[in-house]
């Protein structure tokens, strides 16, 4: 048993790179056990209060000076300002209209939640709309 970070380790022995790929390729799709199971939101409440306040990892801590300024970098040129989308009412699917910007749909529609994880998958609507990027 290791304390984590150490990778693979089966029986004492530290895993080869293939084997870490064979261990990874088994689980990948249809072949993992969470394949095409989605959390009840009863389960979901817990996880989240379990990650919240003290709990959290990151409690209490921040971002030194060069963190912020790699991360500050990394997003330059990111703006979500130009990306135009149209929203939709989530239960109707009813066109609601296009936007210039998740700012100006965000401030239309009331929206507090992100509307750049509905686009990006991680979540299926925000305040009962949906989104999608249009492309031009």
């Amino acid at each position: 048993m290791t304390d984590g970070g150490d990778g693979c380790v089966v029986f004492g022995k530290k895993c080869s790179d293939e084997t870490k790929i064979k261990i990874s390729m088994a689980q990948i799709g249809e072949k993992n056990h969470r394949y095409g199971k989605e959390h009840t939101i009863e389960t979901k409440m817990k996880i989240s209060e379990s990650l919240k306040g003290e709990k959290n990892g990151f409690y209490g801590k921040s971002h030194n000076e060069e963190t912020k300024k790699k991360i500050s970098e990394k997003n330059k040129g990111k703006s979500k300002n130009n990306i135009k989308i149209e929203a939709y009412n989530y239960y109707t699917n009813e066109y609601v209209g296009k936007y210039n910007s998740f700012e100006e749909c965000a401030k239309i529609l009331n929206i507090k939640s992100s509307i750049s994880r509905v686009i990006n998958g991680k979540r299926k609507h925000a305040n009962g709309y949906y989104f999608k990027k249009i492309s031009e």
